[in-house]
């Protein structure tokens, strides 16, 4: 009996004493927003990953998530701790929350997202860095009925158009006026504020400025606010009563449901003679009829006085030809090579990106920067637009070339950013430039000896 009793308290001992399995992390994805979402209207993605012991260092969630159709950004003070019971044990946990602004109508999907930790193993020991997925989510965005056939829409808690004009309505021919256009959203990214289109008026040049985008706020609960800002300047060439046009913009507004037109006024400008310029072409004129005959005074009166000087300068040229023509061949021959470097060379092929950028259309903007790639990029590596930003940009740089790509391929007008495509590349390549360095072998500083040696 005293036999069977220590036996038994051998095997629970044993038992005790055998380590436990720890149970594996949890990482799952959420979305809290119901279904179908609004087009550019934010849904709300919460994604969390849960131990069942505690966290030993920090948790890496993604800092980018791409989508073909819709915009992904962190909600500002996003994370949240969290502690749940699950089979009975308490399990420690983060989320962090995202908002998914869908581009266009139709099915999102976002697959499964890994999420880097380090916690706590059952002997107090920290884990390796371990990678968990969470599962992949996915919803339908829509378009309102009204909202389908308008060129450009994006929904909004409140929006503002407002325009000024400088200097006033009535000017004279040869002057300008400036109209600055300002739209504020809540609520919305910025790259879906609409691009403004200032068609030609005949009698006056049209001059559209670059546009500008900014996001504000969005911090301690404050509304987080996108401002776009474009401007067209008109230079006038006739008199006449000329009518700048219209602009309208449509939105949805997102607290009441209900679609919105805002609108600023066409404005009539008064253009009246210019006596100044009149009196400026008039003199002009007149120096034009009397240049030739004064022209040709003085060329005589020059050849009277130097006639010598220029015979000696003439058979001085022509010596000069008969002895250096072939250097001067070789040099047009260098020039030319240099041109054709010059031609080929990356910063003029950077400076083609630039130029193009300012004013040609998406696909232009994108063909000109992949042939910049090929110049630029390190021998025998080819790069596309969003490996270059992955590789090379920052966060705002490979928002503005998905933007960028978006526009060009998807054959509809789509938000981007000329201003931000430029200076996000620009910025890539500077950086990347002052990294590089030149390593020179030098020799040794005490080299050895060959007669001792030998």
């Amino acid at each position: 009996m005293k036999r069977l009793a220590s036996t038994l308290g051998l095997l629970l001992s044993l038992t005790w004493a055998a380590p436990v399995v720890a149970q594996a992390p949890i990482a799952r994805a959420e979305l809290l927003d119901p279904a179908p979402v609004l087009v550019s209207s934010g849904a709300r993605l919460a994604i969390e990953v849960l131990v069942p012991t505690f966290f030993r260092g920090p948790v890496q969630f993604p800092d980018e998530i791409e989508l073909p159709d819709a915009i992904v950004r962190l909600a500002p003070g996003s994370s949240t701790n969290l502690n749940e019971r699950i089979d009975g044990a308490s399990w420690a946990g983060i989320r962090r929350t995202y908002h998914v602004y869908p581009t266009r109508p139709g099915r999102i999907e976002i697959g499964a997202l890994p999420i880097t930790i380090v916690y706590a193993l059952d002997n107090g020991s920290g884990s390796e860095p371990t990678t968990v997925e969470t599962t992949g989510v996915s919803f339908d965005a829509y378009l309102p009925e009204a909202a389908r056939g308008l060129s450009q829409f994006f929904a909004s808690e409140n929006f503002e158009l407002d325009a000024v004009l400088e200097p006033a309505t009535t000017v004279r021919v040869g002057e300008t006026v400036t109209r600055t256009f300002t739209m504020s959203a809540q609520s919305t990214p910025g790259l879906f504020l609409p691009r403004l289109d200032f068609p030609e008026l005949e009698g006056a040049r049209v001059y559209p400025g670059q546009p500008a985008l900014e996001e504000s706020g969005g911090e301690r609960g404050t509304a987080r606010t996108a401002e776009r800002v474009e401007s067209v300047t008109y230079t006038f060439t006739e008199e006449g009563n000329y009518e700048l046009p219209a602009v309208t913009v449509n939105w949805r507004d997102s607290a009441n449901q209900r679609l919105v037109t805002d609108a600023v006024d066409a404005v009539t400008i008064t253009v009246e003679p210019n006596p100044d310029l009149d009196a400026a072409m008039t003199q002009s004129d007149l120096a034009a009829e009397s240049a030739p005959e004064e022209v040709g005074r003085v060329w005589v009166d020059w050849l009277r006085s130097y006639w010598r000087w220029a015979v000696g300068a003439g058979l001085a040229l022509m010596l000069l030809l008969r002895v250096g023509l072939p250097t001067l061949h070789n040099v047009a021959a260098w020039l030319a090579v240099r041109r054709a470097d010059h031609a080929e060379s990356e910063g003029r092929y950077f400076r083609d990106f630039v130029t193009i950028a300012r004013r040609g259309d998406a696909a232009s903007v994108y063909r000109a920067l992949t042939r910049w790639f090929d110049r630029w990029a390190p021998s025998g590596e080819t790069l596309a637009a969003d490996q270059f930003a992955a590789r090379y940009g920052d966060a705002a740089l490979r928002e503005a070339v998905e933007a960028l790509t978006a526009a060009a391929f998807s054959g509809a007008e789509k938000p981007w950013s000329r201003q931000a495509i430029v200076r996000g590349v620009e910025n890539a390549r500077r950086r990347h430039d002052a990294t590089r360095r030149t390593t020179i072998d030098l020799p040794p500083l005490n080299p050895p000896n060959r007669a001792r040696q030998a």
